[in-house]
């Protein structure tokens, strides 16, 4: 006996949920790029784990909604439900994100700004102070070697 159309259209729905949250744990990836810009081996890298993960999770919710039958449905669900998560949630959520990082990105630069400044300006009041003791300090092995160039001397011989 075949599968009944209320179960098909069933298992269609719970595909494209696990599409919808691969989309979403996509846009994890799409975070983590926008936070540290990636370099061909990290992107490669990436795109291999996402979609190993994505393969095993399939796999695991095929079995679960199927019975372990693969059904062109099922494939066509999970598609429909991640493009459906990209191209609506997913976008705005980058959006979103990619304001919200930049923003952060700005505080952080100020904050840094404003905790170095108080110690830009000791440096330069310090200026005339460390030339003076940079030219002492120049000047102490140029007198010891003096006192040692004359420790190094032959006595006179009487």
């Amino acid at each position: 006996m075949g599968i009944t159309g209320t179960a098909q259209l069933t298992g269609l729905f719970y595909a494209c949920g696990v599409g919808f949250l691969l989309g979403l744990y996509y846009e994890l990836f799409r975070t983590l790029r926008l936070l540290f810009p990636p370099t061909a081996k990290s992107c490669f890298f990436q795109d291999v784990f996402f979609c190993l993960t994505a393969a095993v999770a399939v796999f695991f919710c095929l079995l679960a909604i199927t019975d372990g039958v693969l059904y062109l449905y099922s494939l066509v669900g999970i598609a429909a439900g991640f493009f459906a998560c990209y191209y609506t949630v997913g976008s705005v959520l980058h959006g979103l994100l990619a304001v919200l990082l930049r923003e952060l990105y700005r505080l952080w630069r100020a904050l840094c700004r404003a905790v170095s400044r108080p110690f830009a300006a000791l440096w330069r009041r310090l200026t005339p102070a460390r030339r003076k003791m940079s030219e002492k300090v120049c000047r102490v092995p140029k007198k010891s070697a003096k006192f040692l160039k004359k420790l190094l001397k032959k006595p006179p011989q009487v």
